[in-house]
């Protein structure tokens, strides 16, 4: 019986920790909003509190002095409360941040391997084109093999359709003129 106990609180620990990551990640959008929407009631049945609490105190005739000593109180909760709010705001931008860095450095990436490929097949052209620089040919075909590039993440470019070019060959005698 105890050993199924053990099982029962550790897998709601790990469960725990689980959805805290997630939360701290921001991937629980509905938990922030919830989370948020307790702390603005909290908020408010402090503020009551303060309210009901002077009532009672002028009521019971206490002085204003013990009623200054009470909202200090409540004022410092208040400051604590919004102390921790702005540091959890604090915290989420820099997290927001660091995504924004992380998104940037892997385009980067992205678009210096796209600009290496296209540098590298440029060379492959320049290199064919040099094997048939001194050609008696007028006109010469080369092929260059294709070079494929990931560039899933890159921004679609609309390039206007090039007609074709018609080919035209010519025959080349070796008799004298």
């Amino acid at each position: 019986m105890r050993s199924e106990n053990a099982w029962v609180w550790l897998a709601a620990g790990v469960m725990a920790l689980g959805l805290n990551g997630m939360y701290q990640d921001g991937q629980l959008g509905w938990a922030h909003s919830e989370a948020c929407r307790a702390e603005q009631y909290a908020d408010q049945v402090a503020a009551r509190g303060l309210q009901y609490v002077a009532m009672a105190e002028v009521m019971l005739g206490r002085s204003a002095e013990s009623f200054g000593r009470t909202e200090a109180a409540l004022q410092r909760f208040q400051g604590k409360a919004l102390c921790q709010r702005t540091a959890m705001a604090q915290q989420e931008m820099a997290m927001a941040q660091a995504r924004e860095r992380m998104i940037e450095a892997q385009v980067q990436r992205q678009i210096d391997m796209a600009q290496l490929k296209m540098d590298k097949a440029g060379m492959v052209k320049i290199q064919k084109a040099d094997l048939y620089r001194d050609c008696p040919f007028s006109k010469l075909v080369v092929k260059v093999p294709d070079v494929k590039a990931d560039l899933s993440g890159l921004p679609e470019v609309q390039v206007p359709d090039i007609p074709e070019i018609p080919q035209v060959r010519v025959s080349v005698s070796h008799d004298p003129i």
